[in-house]
């Protein structure tokens, strides 16, 4: 897609009249999507009001289609705008909305996803211990499905934690094998994260 190499504005030029498109076929489905996809737009722009307004009226269409597993993503994204303002508890509230949908859908690769999101948010408020547990349990279940890009992310967030809690030996061992799993990948910015904080060890 285009949002994915960064050509927003011609991204959001083709969502645009995609959006009309659809409109005019009367495919909720079709809307509510394109909506979610240029929120997602905003938020790479730093758009915070427009991104929530997006993702919001796209959780409105699908919360009324009854479509749970896209309603859960847009809950994750409103949960990831509150995050990056630093609104910790309204960003745990969307992403534990985001948890019990999934959970109940069984998905696990979207469960390895929000399980590693929580963790984010419990060590950003200095809660060691349920980070901790809400990481390895997105391990464990990212290892169960071969997630390998998923379990690259959770253990660079992992060795992030173990920094926090002054255990070096055990965070060096966790941004390594994640660096291991970058590089694979071809993932220069999680490469870039992961040899900065190797570097501050």
């Amino acid at each position: 897609t285009y949002s994915a190499t960064d050509d927003n504005e011609k991204a959001m030029e083709i969502y645009t009249t995609t959006l009309k498109q659809v409109d005019e076929f009367g495919d909720k489905d079709g809307i509510a999507s394109i909506l979610n996809n240029i929120g997602i737009i905003y938020h790479k722009k730093g758009e915070h009001g427009k991104a929530l307004d997006y993702f919001t009226r796209s959780f409105e269409i699908e919360q009324m289609l009854n479509n749970k597993k896209m309603m859960a993503n847009n809950l994750n994204n409103i949960g990831n705008i509150y995050l990056d303002r630093n609104d910790l508890e309204k960003a745990l509230e969307y992403y534990i909305q985001t948890f019990e949908i999934r959970k109940d859908l069984g998905d696990k690769f979207d469960l390895g996803r929000i399980l590693t999101n929580l963790g984010i948010i419990f060590n950003k408020k200095n809660d060691y211990g349920k980070s901790l547990d809400y990481f390895t349990s997105s391990l464990k279940i990212k290892e169960e499905i071969d997630d390998i890009v998923g379990i690259g992310y959770t253990l660079l967030n992992l060795g992030v934690l173990y920094a926090h809690m002054c255990d070096y030996s055990k965070s060096l061992d966790c941004y390594t094998r994640s660096l291991k799993i970058t590089e694979d990948f071809g993932d220069k910015r999680g490469t870039e994260i992961n040899l900065s904080n190797i570097g501050r060890i």
